[in-house]
């Protein structure tokens, strides 16, 4: 199971932090951890989530992170993944997620992906 906390939030940008392994059982339609942290409004904003504390994803959870890049795209939000453990980078370049989600290496670097949101 993995879960959400909101660090901090501005009119433009969320802080977020993860905790836990995001894998199938903990993804589903019905109960979204990370939507239920946000609220629907902020998918308009930029929402940077600290991945420090996520030990592990499977293919379910690529999928569920996939699905939030594209509500977020839709909504004219953006949603940053950063300090990604090694195990987690791995396979997020495996899968050449690198290539189409917003990664960054560390919190100032994720800020700076966010200075080119518009939300």
């Amino acid at each position: 199971m993995f879960e959400f906390s909101i660090v901090s939030q501005t009119d433009h940008q969320m802080q977020v932090k993860a905790k836990g392994r995001i894998v199938q059982a903990g993804v589903s339609p019905f109960a979204d951890p990370l939507a239920e942290a946000i609220k629907d409004s902020s998918y308009r904003r930029c929402v940077v989530i600290d991945m420090t504390d996520v030990e592990f994803v499977d293919s379910s959870g690529i999928s569920w992170i996939l699905n939030c890049h594209k509500r977020f795209r839709e909504a004219g939000g953006q949603l940053v993944l950063h300090s990604c453990l090694p195990t987690v980078t791995n396979i997020l370049r495996v899968l050449k997620m690198d290539q189409v989600l917003n990664l960054a290496d560390d919190e100032d670097a994720a800020q700076k992906l966010c200075e080119d949101c518009d939300g």
